[in-house]
């Protein structure tokens, strides 16, 4: 999914992939893939329990470099 509006983009991307590092770096890529740029001003992380979140993070970093993020994770396994 992407929204552009008013000079703004968001982009939508996730991953299945059950190794957490390449799950943050693969949804990334596929937001950015969505979005149609590598660039952006900040980025906005969402996962479960069922990652070690220090490992999406390292991924989404392994992509994004200094850009800045915020991220958001469920403690109880459901969607957030």
């Amino acid at each position: 999914m992407v929204v552009k509006e008013d000079g703004i983009k968001a982009a939508v991307g996730f991953s299945e992939n059950p190794n957490s590092f390449e799950a943050g770096r693969e949804a990334v890529v596929s937001a950015f893939k969505n979005m149609g740029e590598r660039e952006g001003s900040l980025i906005l992380a969402f996962c479960t329990n069922k990652h070690d979140h220090q490992r999406i993070f390292e991924g989404i970093r392994s992509e994004v470099g200094e850009m800045p993020f915020s991220s958001v994770r469920s403690m109880t396994g459901r969607s957030i």
